[in-house]
């Protein structure tokens, strides 16, 4: 009785197609190399959906560019993990950076929160904006005050700005910095007090 014939190695490297087949074959592997290595703080943002997103993506990738060097399948299926795995450690890093930067910016962000809420509607939200806009010295603070409250990121802001991204999260660090100097409750209840 014949044997089923084993996958066909050089269609494999040739035909971009049948190597994403070959990828899904091995799916569930791909899925328990993204489970393992997952951490848990970074579950809550990325899945083995996104893991084995990556590896197809990554895969064809190198097909499509340099083609994959390979004697067997059992070196593409090593291919295959060692990218499962460096694809989930670099999630992990992503969300350990996410995670870092949202507790930098706790800060600010719940001095803008806590004065968004107390405002009676959008108009007043909206003068509330202006009036902290208005508070910054120069037009590329301005500017990356705007950009950061629409979610841009800094490597973004610093091409736009001609500065490196560093020196862009230095600046925005200043930023949030004095408008929590000028905009806090404290600071807020000083001024009537102030004027009279």
């Amino acid at each position: 009785m014949p044997t089923e014939n084993p996958t066909d190695l050089s269609h494999l490297l040739t035909d971009r197609s049948a190597l994403a087949a070959f990828v899904m074959k091995h799916e569930q592997t791909i899925r328990a190399v993204a489970r393992r290595k997952l951490h848990t703080g970074a579950r809550t943002a990325y899945d083995s959906d996104d893991v084995l997103a990556t590896v197809l993506r990554r895969v064809d990738h190198l097909a499509e560019r340099s083609g994959i060097r390979a004697t067997s399948e059992g070196e593409i299926i090593s291919l295959i993990l060692t990218i499962a795995e460096h694809a989930s450690i670099s999630r992990n890093r992503l969300a350990e950076l996410a995670r870092a930067r949202m507790e930098e910016e706790a800060a600010f962000s719940q001095m803008l929160l806590a004065h968004l809420d107390a405002c009676k509607d959008d108009e007043e939200a909206g003068c509330l904006l202006v009036r902290m806009f208005a508070s910054l010295p120069d037009t590329d603070a301005r500017t990356l005050f705007l950009l950061r409250l629409r979610g841009i990121e800094h490597k973004v802001i610093a091409q736009m700005l001609a500065i490196s991204p560093e020196a862009c999260r230095q600046r925005w660090k200043k930023i949030r910095e004095e408008l929590i100097e000028r905009f806090a409750p404290d600071a807020n209840e000083q001024k009537p007090s102030q004027a009279n």
